[in-house]
């Protein structure tokens, strides 16, 4: 009886982290070929269905689909008919391009036109790749950030009723107006006047002390700060992963857009020195 509990809480979670998994995946490859092709063939084959046409012309059609789902989902190139992937290869080998690297930069080439495939050169362009390093510099600002303050036995708050007043730190038994320096409002100098005016924290005023002090002095502040310290750790965590998350996307966005400029110009070489033909 005492395992039952933990045991029914893992299955489920097991169930759930299944499930997403699945998903996962069965989004991944369509999100590759375009369509879920094999995935209607294998419900139809489990309820009994017939795997193949009895009339030949049929049957074509149904191979030449099967056959363009595959091609876009081992070569992530999204050709529309067996024509468009014939001239893709084609395209492919007469330029001694890698069909991994033209997978790899799928985003940065031209693909609505088939017969006339080339790079878009447009997101080359500088402004692009310094607004990406400055997105980076950013991210890494906020995980730097969020790591620092989910340390904090701080919580960072303001006055609900005085939007123009400035953020203020709470902590167990002591309140911070500057986090990063050492001056504390104590109950000690809430009850004295000339330890409050000593103080004299820029953008507060006296009411808004008084205010202040009566948060302190409550019997359930140390509770609020407790929840509102998890609440914002909990936040914390969520930028520091997000800006993660942008870092590592960023900076792989990045180096596709260098290597598809270095494949641009590399085709635009080859095309310059390709002899001319004269009638």
């Amino acid at each position: 009886m005492l395992l039952l509990g933990p045991l029914k809480n893992y299955a489920t979670a097991v169930s759930i982290c299944t499930g997403i998994t699945i998903f996962a995946a069965v989004l991944y490859i369509y999100a590759r070929s375009g369509s879920l092709l094999f995935l209607r063939d294998l419900m139809w084959r489990f309820f009994g269905g017939t795997i193949s046409f009895e009339n030949k012309n049929f049957e074509k059609m149904r191979k030449n689909l099967r056959e363009l789902e595959y091609f876009r989902f081992e070569f992530n190139i999204p050709a529309s008919t067996l024509e468009d992937a014939q001239l893709a290869e084609q395209w492919i080998n007469q330029n001694s391009l890698s069909p991994r690297d033209v997978a790899w930069v799928k985003k940065y080439i031209d693909w609505s036109d088939f017969n006339t495939l080339k790079f878009k050169e447009n997101l080359f362009a500088r402004w692009i790749t310094t607004t990406k390093v400055i997105l980076i510099l950013v991210s890494i600002f906020l995980v730097s950030i969020s790591a620092a303050l989910s340390t904090s036995d701080y919580l960072m708050v303001h006055l609900k009723n005085e939007p123009n007043t400035p953020s203020f730190y709470l902590s167990e038994d002591n309140i911070k107006f500057e986090l990063f320096k050492n001056k504390h409002l104590t109950l000690n100098e809430c009850k004295s006047s000339e330890s409050l005016n000593k103080l004299k924290p820029t953008g507060f005023s006296e009411k808004n002390l008084d205010t202040i002090c009566a948060i302190l002095i409550d019997s359930k502040y140390i509770e609020h700060v407790h929840n509102g310290l998890k609440e914002q750790k909990y936040f914390l965590l969520l930028i520091g992963i997000w800006s993660l998350f942008s870092i590592f996307g960023t900076t792989n966005s990045i180096g596709k857009q260098f290597y598809a400029r270095g494949l641009n110009k590399k085709l635009q070489s080859q095309t310059s020195t390709m002899p001319s033909t004269h009638p």
